[in-house]
């Protein structure tokens, strides 16, 4: 499927690792860990990023965006809602 393939090679691009068994890395983005040089949003080091650029006034455009957040409906799909 174009779809797929699409997004496999824009996704591969970032995300090397191993596949889960019997599942092929093509055929998955689900939950992939980041690349080494990427920090959790969510790990302390994140959230001290997010203070120190709240803090700093450098995340005005921030909440505006995240309030049009919403999470996948169909996993299969990686296009914005």
């Amino acid at each position: 499927m174009l779809h797929d393939r699409i997004c496999g090679e824009i996704f591969g691009r970032f995300w090397r690792v191993d596949s889960p068994a019997g599942v092929s890395v093509n055929q998955t983005l689900y939950r992939r860990p980041l690349p080494p040089d990427a920090t959790e949003f969510s790990s302390a080091a994140g959230r001290q990023l997010f203070a120190e650029a709240l803090a700093a006034g450098g995340l005005d455009g921030y909440f505006r965006l995240a309030e049009q957040f919403h999470t996948q409906a169909e996993p299969e799909f990686c296009g914005l809602g």
